[in-house]
């Protein structure tokens, strides 16, 4: 870890950890709550989820984080929380350079920071969050957008896998 990082308190590190990966996403703004979309969709949802947990992971390794107690899980928790709020509010903003998804994040940051030691407002702000997540769907869902260069695609490779599946029990016999 870079001896700048050590310098910084936890929530600063959070802050970069979440503003690095969200800063992947804004080459892609325009077309991301379409990527959202099929993430929610119930056969990705899993796989979702299990992507959000590990970009959580990773920024609480990378911030320090050595618990291992159920305060891992909590936070872990929260974080996906945090992360997938700010991605939310970051599709919305129109601001300079991402300037009010950064303040979005610094305040969201500060509360997870405070959540992470009162675990009555973890309650609250995941039911909070399960509500903002719950209703993704519902944001996303009129964003009409054309999928037949994915579906072909897809028939393609479907198509070249039984050809090739023959192709193998021709050359078998």
């Amino acid at each position: 870890m870079n001896s700048a990082i050590y310098r910084m308190n936890v929530s600063d590190r959070l802050k970069i950890g979440i503003k690095t990966r969200l800063s992947y996403v804004i080459p892609y703004i325009e077309k991301w709550p379409q990527a959202m979309y099929l993430g929610i969709d119930p056969k990705n949802i899993s796989n979702t989820v299990v992507q959000i947990h590990q970009i959580s992971d990773e920024i609480w390794y990378i911030s320090g984080d050595k618990s291992v107690d159920y305060t891992w899980y909590t936070k872990r928790a929260l974080l996906s929380g945090l992360y997938a709020s700010t991605e939310l509010f970051m599709i919305g903003d129109r601001s300079k350079g991402q300037e009010a998804t950064w303040e979005f994040l610094d305040r969201r940051v500060d509360d997870v920071v405070s959540a992470g030691q009162n675990i009555n407002f973890t309650r609250n702000f995941l039911s909070a969050v399960s509500i903002g997540v719950n209703s993704i769907a519902t944001i996303l869902k009129p964003y009409k957008f054309d999928d037949s260069e994915m579906r072909r695609m897809q028939a393609e490779a479907i198509l070249r896998q039984k050809e090739q599946t023959a192709n193998n029990k021709e050359q078998q016999k």
